[in-house]
C-alpha cells in the first residue's frame, strides 16, 4: 500500500496500451455488442453504444488515474481483487471445456455428481479447475513485471480477433442483412433502450474508474497512462460465487443489461467524490506522507470517516434503490419517472455525487 518506489515504475507509453488492449478484447466486451441485439437494437446501434459508453467511461478514468500516476500511490482494493477473476475464469474454464472435447470426446458425456442446484457441471468443475491451474503461478508475478505477458497478449489477440468474426462469417454464409436490418423498437422505447444499454456498458467497467490508480502508479510518465483507453472491471465477478444464479442472468440478454447496469449505481458516486476531491478540492496536492499518519490532517474525525463523500454518496444512491429493486424483482410497481432514472444511473450517480461533494465542502470546509 506504500507509494511505488522509482525502480518499480516500469510502465510505459507501450505497457499502457498493451494493457488496455488486453483488456478491451475480451469475450465480456464481446457480449455487451451480442445482447444488445436480442433486446431489440441494431448493429450499428450497439458499435455506437459502446463507443459512447467506452467514452463516457474513459474520462473519469483518465482524471482519476492521474492521482497514481502523479502521486504513486494506490486505491485500497485486496479484498476486490480476489474476485477479479472470477468470471474470466469460468469463461476460461468453459474453452477448456471445448478444447479437451475436441481431443476426447468422451469427455463430453462424463456422468455429472454434482447436484442440479449448483448450475455446474462435473466436466465443468474439472475445466474450471484446470484453467485455474493454469494461470495460478502468474498470479506470483510482481505487479511492475506484467507488461512483458501484456505483449505477449497484444500480439496473439489481433489474429484471433479479426479470424473469429471471418469464421463466424463464413459459416453463416455471408454477413447478409447484420448491418442493414431495420430495429425491433422505435421512437421514445429505442431510446431509452439506447440509453439504458449505454448505462450497463459504462457501469460494467466503471470499477476502473475507482481504482485505475492501482495500474497507473506504476508508470514511469503521467502522461504514459493517457494514451490507454478503459476496460478493466470485476462488475459481475462476485457471482462467480453462486453460478447457478450467473447462469439464470446470462440467459437472457435484457438481465444481463439490467444487471450490469445495476452495478454503476455504487461506482459511479465513488468515482465523483474521488474526482471532485483531487481536481476540484486538493487542486492535485495531496500530502502524501500524512496519508500514511493515523493522526494526520486526513484523519476524519475521531472514527476516520469523511462525512461529506459519505453523505454525497448515500444521498445519491438512495432515489436508485427502488430502480434496482424493480430489476430484482419486476413485480414491484415503479413509477415511470424511477425507472428512468435509473436507466440512465451512471451519468446521474457520477455528476450528482460530484456537485453534492463539493458543495458540502464548500460550506462545510
Amino acid at each position: 500500500m506504500a507509494p511505488v518506489p522509482p525502480e518499480k515504475r516500469t510502465r510505459g507509453k507501450s505497457a499502457f496500451v498493451t494493457y488496455w488492449f488486453s483488456d478491451l478484447v475480451t469475450i465480456l466486451t464481446w457480449s455487451f455488442g451480442s445482447v444488445m441485439l436480442t433486446i431489440g437494437l441494431t448493429a450499428t446501434d450497439a458499435v455506437l453504444i459502446v463507443l459512447v459508453a467506452a467514452l463516457c467511461n474513459a474520462v473519469p478514468t483518465v482524471l482519476t488515474g492521474a492521482i497514481g500516476s502523479n502521486l504513486y500511490i494506490s486505491f485500497s482494493h485486496r479484498i476486490a481483487r480476489e474476485f477479479r477473476f472470477g468470471v474470466p475464469t469460468a469463461n476460461g474454464g468453459t474453452c477448456v471445456v471445448a478444447i479437451i472435447n475436441s481431443i476426447w470426446p468422451n469427455f463430453r458425456t462424463m456422468a455429472n455428481h454434482l447436484p442440479e442446484s449448483v448450475g455446474l457441471t462435473t466436466a465443468g468443475m474439472i475445466s474450471y479447475f484446470l484453467y485455474w491451474l493454469a494461470q495460478f503461478l502468474f498470479q506470483l508475478i510482481s505487479t511492475h513485471k506484467l507488461q512483458y505477458m501484456l505483449w505477449v497478449k497484444t500480439v496473439l489477440l489481433p489474429p484471433v480477433t479479426v479470424g473469429m468474426p471471418i469464421w463466424v462469417a463464413v459459416q453463416a454464409g455471408g454477413n447478409g442483412t447484420f448491418f442493414t436490418r431495420p430495429p425491433a423498437v422505435h421512437g421514445s422505447e429505442r431510446a431509452w433502450l439506447w440509453l439504458s444499454s449505454m448505462t450497463s456498458i459504462t457501469g460494467g467497467y466503471s470499477t476502473l474508474a475507482v481504482n485505475i490508480l492501482n495500474f497507473s502508479r506504476f508508470s514511469r510518465d503521467p502522461r504514459a497512462v493517457n494514451i490507454g483507453a478503459n476496460a478493466v472491471s470485476f462488475a459481475n465477478d462476485v457471482t462467480t460465487l453462486a453460478p447457478r444464479y450467473f447462469n439464470i442472468i446470462v440467459a437472457s440478454g435484457k438481465a444481463f443489461l439490467d444487471f450490469m447496469s445495476a452495478y454503476a449505481i455504487f461506482m459511479a458516486p465513488i468515482a465523483g467524490a474521488l474526482f471532485t476531491d483531487y481536481w476540484l478540492l486538493k487542486h492535485r496536492k495531496y500530502d502524501v506522507p500524512t496519508l500514511y499518519d493515523l493522526y494526520g490532517i486526513y484523519q476524519y474525525g475521531r472514527y476516520g470517516i469523511n462525512w461529506r463523500a459519505a453523505a454525497a454518496t448515500f444521498v445519491t444512491i438512495i432515489p436508485l434503490l427502488p430502480g434496482l429493486a424493480n430489476k430484482v424483482n419486476s413485480d414491484l410497481e415503479l413509477t415511470e419517472g424511477l425507472r428512468n432514472l435509473f436507466t440512465f444511473n451512471w451519468l446521474y450517480g457520477f455528476y450528482l455525487s460530484m456537485y453534492l461533494y463539493y458543495f458540502a465542502n464548500f460550506f462545510f470546509p
